[in-house]
């Protein structure tokens, strides 16, 4: 297996404290697709040589045959297969954020270590809540996943999902709110200003 270590990229669909099932019959995994700038030359250089060991690794295991079967590195416009999708020749990514984006999926059967940046150090988050809460489509981080072969049910090249740094807020994406951008300033709620008394609500 190959290791890639990303640079800065955008999180989109994050299921990180719970594994996802997104369609019925697949099995739940952990998982977060990640944008990828296309002017971003070194993390893609990164994702191509490790796609490329990918390859290898494939034909010493299964046959000189695999590389012709393998998945595409680039998914070709009206294909399903492929492992990079380019946002801007998929009428789904029409959204700005998507603009100029490479978007790829990276997936693990089990929990992955989540961590974040604060002051120079990273540490990882303590429990599920932390995740959910602090880790949401449309922030920025970086991932470690490895490329790696398959000849089991089919016979392509997978993204497996290694860990998860947030290094950064960004505009929640998907139409979902934060919760310290609905209550960051709701003072309504603190100790000395608050009251139980529930008579003006009756």
């Amino acid at each position: 297996m190959s290791q890639v270590k990303t640079k800065l990229v955008r999180f989109v669909y994050c299921h990180l404290a719970e594994p996802h099932a997104f369609a019925e019959g697949q099995d739940a995994k952990y998982s977060v697709n990640v944008l990828i700038d296309k002017d971003d030359k070194e993390t893609l250089a990164r994702i191509l040589k490790g796609y490329q060991e990918a390859i290898q690794d494939g034909v010493e295991d299964y046959g000189a045959s695999f590389k012709a079967k393998a998945t595409p590195l680039k998914r070709e416009p009206g294909s399903t297969r492929g492992l990079l999708v380019d946002c801007d020749a998929d009428e789904r990514y029409s959204a700005p954020e998507f603009k100029n984006k490479y978007m790829l999926a990276v997936k693990s059967n089990n929990p992955v270590s989540v961590g974040y940046r604060k002051n120079g150090v990273t540490y990882a988050y303590s429990d599920k809540n932390a995740i959910q809460e602090d880790v949401y489509s449309g922030c920025y981080g970086a991932v470690s996943f490895n490329f790696y072969p398959f000849n089991k049910v089919g016979t392509g090249i997978a993204a497996g999902l290694n860990s998860v740094l947030k290094v950064k807020d960004g505009e929640p994406l998907g139409g979902h709110s934060s919760v310290t951008a609905d209550f960051g300033d709701a003072s309504e709620f603190d100790e000395e200003t608050g009251s139980d008394d529930l008579s003006a609500l009756l």
